[in-house]
């Protein structure tokens, strides 16, 4: 249902498994992520958010897109473990500004 939400008012898409989901956008030539979660007793587990990233990318790429845009806010809970999840999958800090980071990777 909430994903559903997120369509109707955001005009958001999701990725949804079983132990975690990711919403984005796609936008001419690039992918952008609003959210991505996986549940606390599956992260770590390698399979797990390499399956999630591998079905967004799969995405990106039907669409043609070339590049894969994130923000991460430092404020909030857990935002270095989401950085050191976005720099080990090869995404580049392009831009810090307050308490956003925006990281690219390219596809």
């Amino acid at each position: 249902m909430y994903f559903s939400y997120l369509k109707e008012r955001e005009g958001r898409e999701s990725i949804v498994t079983e132990h975690s989901f990711v919403t984005y956008n796609v936008y001419d030539d690039h992918i952008v992520i609003y959210d991505m979660y996986i549940k606390p007793e599956f992260r770590g587990i390698k399979e797990v958010s390499d399956d999630l990233i591998a079905r967004l990318f799969q995405v990106a790429n039907a669409h043609g897109c070339k590049k894969c845009v994130a923000t991460i806010d430092i404020s909030t809970k857990g935002a270095m473990k989401s950085l050191s999840f976005n720099i080990k999958h090869n995404f580049v800090i392009v831009c810090m500004k307050d308490n956003i980071i925006t990281l690219v990777k390219d596809l």
